[in-house]
């Protein structure tokens, strides 16, 4: 009976061995494997990209969202924006390259996706094979036939009360100021290009007339100016003349402006009170370049704009204008 007693208990712990995992080679319906498949993230999730036979991995993703956006400006089509944190690295599962090994004489296979440079600079073939690549702010999207198809952000650290504050400051005080002071920088007027005007009748020198119903002369427009500037701010803007040409003129009692935008190579402002009085406030405004910065320019310049109550109406009385 105690020989029977102790071959059912040995039989029991060798079937318990077994169960609790023993030689997975003796367990065919067992997973378990000693390889570490991939690496946890330090910050979000790890989210994947698939368009075709294109697979990617994308680590340290804070969010993602669908946009639409338009194929050179014509046709309509949705991309992928992953908003990403510092650190983020890019796997090729699959990279979907061209394969002409089918063609006599051919090529070895090639690339037919790449990750695009914001800076101009160049882009990276996506391979298959290539080890994981770190994102940075530089890079811009991953795209194909210059076509981005998954767009890279960046994940912004500012608190949210202060970025609240911020985003008031800029709306409430900052935005109609800006958006005026863009028309003599960056950004034309509404304009009627069939209504043209050259300059003394020379090519080059062509104007078009101004078709915003806010500022139909330059009296308007100088008028607009001093809702928000000082008349010495005023007089500043209204003089500016690139290239030795002015930027708007009067033609037959109508305002005319020459053509033409450019991007603000910028890549975040924060705005803020930095101190206040009853006649007097100085706005403390940092200008944060990353990736444009150029040579000998800092990344990041911090600006200070005084705006004063002058006869009953608060305007800028210092303004710069060095980053637009």
């Amino acid at each position: 009976m105690k020989k029977l007693f102790a071959l059912l208990m040995i039989t029991a712990l060798l079937l318990g061995l077994t169960a609790c995992g023993g030689n997975p080679s003796d367990n065919p319906g067992s997973t378990t494997t000693n390889e570490i498949t991939s690496t946890a993230p330090e910050l979000g999730s790890v989210q994947a990209f698939q368009h075709g036979d294109l697979f990617l991995e994308i680590t340290n993703v804070a969010s993602t969202e669908k946009r639409t956006g338009w194929d050179h400006g014509t046709d309509p089509y949705q991309y992928t924006v992953f908003t990403l944190y510092p650190g983020a690295q890019l796997r090729v599962i699959n990279a979907d390259m061209h394969d002409s090994s089918a063609i006599e004489g051919g090529w070895d296979p090639y690339a037919k996706w790449f990750i695009s440079s914001k800076s101009g600079g160049e882009y990276i073939s996506i391979m298959d094979g290539m080890p994981p690549v770190t994102i940075t702010p530089d890079m811009g999207a991953v795209i194909t036939d210059m076509i981005g198809l998954l767009v890279f952000e960046w994940f912004d650290a500012t608190p949210a009360p202060e970025k609240a504050v911020s985003e008031q400051i800029y709306n409430d005080i900052f935005k109609p100021a800006i958006e005026l002071y863009s028309h003599f920088s960056s950004a034309s007027l509404q304009t009627d290009i069939e209504d043209e005007y050259r300059l003394n009748g020379q090519i080059g020198l062509e104007y078009y007339r101004v078709a915003d119903p806010r500022f139909p002369t330059l009296a308007a427009l100088e008028n607009a100016l001093k809702g928000q500037f000082s008349k010495e701010i005023t007089q500043e803007i209204m003089k500016k003349t690139p290239h030795d040409q002015p930027i708007f003129l009067e033609h037959d009692g109508k305002l005319y402006t020459r053509m033409g935008d450019r991007g603000t190579d910028v890549e975040s402002v924060i705005y803020s009170i930095e101190t206040q009085s009853e006649e007097k406030i100085v706005y403390q405004v940092i200008v944060n370049y990353g990736v444009y910065a150029q040579a000998g320019q800092l990344a990041e310049e911090t600006f200070r704009y005084t705006r004063e109550l002058i006869d009953g109406k608060w305007v800028f009385t210092e303004f710069p204008m060095e980053w637009w």
